[in-house]
């Protein structure tokens, strides 16, 4: 029962991916509803389940789901029906090479999915805040059995106003599961652990072809943090797959493609989902949105209104979550406050900057060269091989127009968390060492698209794009 629960949740997903984006190959579109369908189906699943919980005071029924899905379905039709046509593959290398990555991959992917399972066989609820945010949350939202906001001011024992995408996926699930099952966290964690390098792949094969998009996808798989955060029920490797595929679907309606506001729309209902995911979301959303609106540039009204209206629902709902549902005064009494005043505070930012620097300083994968430990790997190493990845693909010319919008995006979230560490009001030291190396995975996926997806710009093609426009 709980399989059937889980695909109808990610079937609208599913079948909006299927329906919204250009073909890419034979067989892609199959690849493209897997990639980015499940997350988007969650989202959008749980925000029909959390109305249903506010206005009827009772959660969606197995049979009402359905037919969200059937609805979501009857509405891909139209988008499904006036798909262009296969598009032009990007220059790729020759069949002996792009044979070698793809088997690489397939390696990489049967070997940590085996250290995948063994990890979560040994956690049955993941980690700490996989036990005791994400899926004790889930098991409020479950228990509650209705209107959740009683239930969530009661309870003191956990951030019970954290976004509801993975709590109320857990929910739904624990609905066919039942209270006590850990297989509702272990479905959403495979689920986060499949998608992120499947994204990442998708999204190369159409900027690089398909041997860069098979590498794409070997190294998110073969990145410890990844595995970790994946396999303790974290939401941060969610909220990662969500940054990536917004940034990349955006990057590539900049390379003004057939299709491009296809890609828009698929980007907008994907951004409206980053804060839906997690607090931090908003920000990155926030930021993606600005950096896309500056990017397309002059007489690029459609575009730039495709994008907003697609991520008109999801950022409506989460509006409307912390609102009129999430607890009050847990988050922002204070919060602003202390903000402004640690906003001329020098100390708090020299302490931030620093807590980067050491993330960054690091060029070894680990603390230490005799440990394999995932927790102590640091992001010095796999930013500067991105880095240097995309000095060889640019060489001596400038980024391209979607070239310089990745490298934006990337900056500016990474200066906007560092001023977050700088403004929070409580704990800046526990915080820097305890959500600092989490908040950098749900960036370091854009560097792999910079490293192996940038090009260098091209007088002739940019001249096309304006003619286009």
């Amino acid at each position: 029962m709980i399989v059937a629960q889980f695909l109808v949740m990610i079937l609208p997903g599913v079948l909006l991916a299927w329906s919204v984006l250009p073909r890419s190959s034979r067989g892609g579109a199959l690849l493209d509803a897997l990639a980015f369908g499940p997350i988007l189906g969650c989202g959008l699943t749980t925000m029909f389940d959390l109305a249903l919980r506010i206005v009827l005071d009772r959660p969606a029924a197995f049979f009402e789901l359905a037919l969200f899905a059937a609805l979501i379905a009857v509405g891909s039709i139209p988008l499904a029906c006036s798909r262009p046509g296969l598009e032009e593959p990007p220059h790729d290398t020759g069949p002996g090479l792009r044979l070698f990555a793809l088997l690489s991959l397939i390696a990489a992917l049967v070997l940590t999915a085996v250290i995948f399972a063994v990890r979560l066989a040994s956690a049955r609820d993941g980690g700490w805040d996989g036990m005791a945010v994400w899926g004790l949350l889930g098991r409020i939202l479950h228990a509650a059995g209705g209107d959740p906001r009683l239930a969530l001011e009661t309870i003191t024992l956990t951030q019970t106003d954290y976004p509801p995408l993975l709590p109320g996926s857990l929910a739904i699930l624990h609905g066919a599961a039942g209270f006590d099952s850990s297989l509702p966290g272990r479905i959403m964690a495979w689920t986060g652990f499949l998608s992120l390098p499947l994204v990442a792949q998708r999204i190369l094969v159409r900027l690089a072809g398909a041997t860069r998009g098979h590498l794409g996808a070997l190294l998110l798989l073969t990145t410890p943090c990844f595995l970790l955060r994946a396999s303790e029920q974290y939401a941060d490797v969610l909220v990662a797959t969500l940054n990536l595929a917004v940034v990349g679907l955006v990057t590539l309606a900049l390379g003004d493609r057939r299709g491009r506001l296809r890609y828009l729309v698929l980007a907008g209902l994907l951004l409206g989902l980053l804060g839906w995911t997690k607090a931090e979301g908003t920000l990155l959303a926030l930021v993606i949105l600005g950096a896309a609106l500056v990017a397309t540039g002059r007489g690029a009204g459609r575009a730039r209104s495709t994008l907003i209206a697609a991520s008109l629902p999801g950022l409506a709902a989460t509006a409307a979550f912390f609102g009129l549902v999430a607890p009050r005064g847990r988050r922002l009494d204070g919060s602003l406050g202390g903000a402004v005043q640690n906003l001329f505070d020098l100390e708090r930012w020299n302490a931030a900057i620093v807590g980067f620097g050491r993330e960054f300083a690091t060029v070894l994968p680990f603390h230490d060269s005799g440990s394999f430990d995932p927790a102590g790997q640091r992001w010095g190493y796999y930013f500067g091989a991105s880095a240097l990845l995309a000095l060889i693909r640019f060489g001596r010319g400038l980024p391209d127009r979607p070239g310089r919008f990745l490298i934006a995006v990337v900056l500016v979230q990474l200066g906007a968390f560092v001023a977050i560490f700088a403004l929070i009001p409580e704990r800046q030291a526990w915080q820097i060492d305890n959500a600092l190396h989490r908040l950098l995975l749900q960036v370091a996926p854009l560097f792999v698209l910079i490293g192996l997806g940038g090009r260098r710009e091209d007088r002739r093609d940019e001249e096309q794009g304006v003619e286009e426009r």
